[in-house]
Formats: C-alpha cells, sequence, structure tokens
C-alpha cells in the first residue's frame, strides 16, 4: 500500500507509475507507426525489432556497474523507450510493450544462468525467440540492425543462450489457452 511508504518511496513510485503510462503511450505510437493492418504477424514483429533497435542504444555503463540497481531505467520499457538506453531486461520489456501495443502476445525470457533476458512468441504452434539486445550492435551502429536472433527455434537458439525452456513453453500454453 502506498500510505505505508514514505514520502519519497511515495513520490518514486508515483513518478514510476508515471513514466511506465508514458512509456505504454509511446509505445502505441511507436507499433502504430512502424506496422501496417496488411502486414503478416512476423512482418510486424520484424517492424517492431528494427524500431526498437535503431532509437535504443546498450546502456554499457549501467550493464558494467558492480551492483546495478535493478530497478534503474535501463532495466524497464521506459528506460529503452524513453531514454533510449537500456540493458537486456529494458529491451526486452519494451519489446514486450510494443508487441502488446500492436495486439500480438509476446513474453519476457529472463535466464539467471546468462544474466540476460529476450523474448518468446507463438506463431502457428511454434515457439520463437527473439533477441533485441543481441542484435543491437555494441558500439551502436545507428540504422543498422542485425536480426541474427531473430525468430530463433528453441533448438537454434540453444547454441548460445541458456534458460528454463519447458517453463516458458508453459507459460506461452496458458496464455493461448487465456490463462485459464
Amino acid at each position: 500500500d502506498l500510505h505505508l511508504l514514505s514520502r519519497r518511496q511515495r513520490q518514486m513510485c508515483i513518478r514510476d507509475r508515471a513514466r511506465q503510462e508514458q512509456a505504454w503511450e509511446y509505445a502505441k505510437v511507436l507499433a502504430a507507426g512502424s506496422i501496417s493492418q496488411t502486414m503478416t504477424a512476423e512482418e510486424k514483429l520484424r517492424a517492431l525489432h528494427d524500431t526498437l533497435i535503431r532509437q535504443c542504444e546498450y546502456d554499457v555503463d549501467t550493464a558494467e556497474e558492480d551492483a546495478p540497481d535493478g530497478a534503474a531505467p535501463a532495466f524497464a520499457a521506459d528506460g529503452a523507450l524513453l531514454d533510449h538506453k537500456a540493458v537486456c531486461a529494458g529491451y526486452g520489456r519494451a519489446y514486450e510493450m510494443l508487441c502488446k501495443a500492436a495486439g500480438i502476445q509476446v513474453i519476457y525470457v529472463a535466464s539467471e544462468e546468462m544474466n540476460h533476458g529476450w523474448n518468446a512468441v507463438r506463431l502457428g504452434g511454434t515457439t520463437y525467440y527473439i533477441d533485441c539486445t543481441f542484435d543491437d550492435p555494441i558500439p551502436d551502429r545507428g540504422e543498422y540492425v542485425s536480426d541474427q536472433y531473430f525468430m530463433l527455434t528453441g533448438d537454434e537458439l540453444a547454441q548460445t543462450h541458456t534458460w528454463n525452456e519447458a517453463f516458458y513453453e508453459q507459460l506461452l500454453d496458458s496464455l493461448e489457452q487465456g490463462g485459464k
């Protein structure tokens, strides 16, 4: 409850909520400007992937901190969308938000072993993985976007990533069944 928090904590919660709402509004505008209704789902996913990567830069300074503050904007959608700087969590959460704004169900995938996060989507009964962070070169190269980690199957992604694949498959199953 907000009333149990200190005044400073309440102000931070309100500010964070306002930034998330601002990021959501921006995501809706970005998504609408990036896709068209005539595109296939995969074309929409690619357009949103490219839009995010072109407008966001990997936050090397935050990533290299000894004990980064996981609550910092770089770890959230608002960091990627509003500040145009993020670490993998910010990319993944921003991509999830952009896809939601476009009406596509995408989930955020986290790997404790890798200390990394990316996204998954299910199309036509197949799960595909999208790692916007790995597709954004360091140092940032402006308009250049890689697609090396776009729409990979689990077997393909497992060449470079480790995660609890069964858990995320179950999560996607439950979402397809309406969360029942």
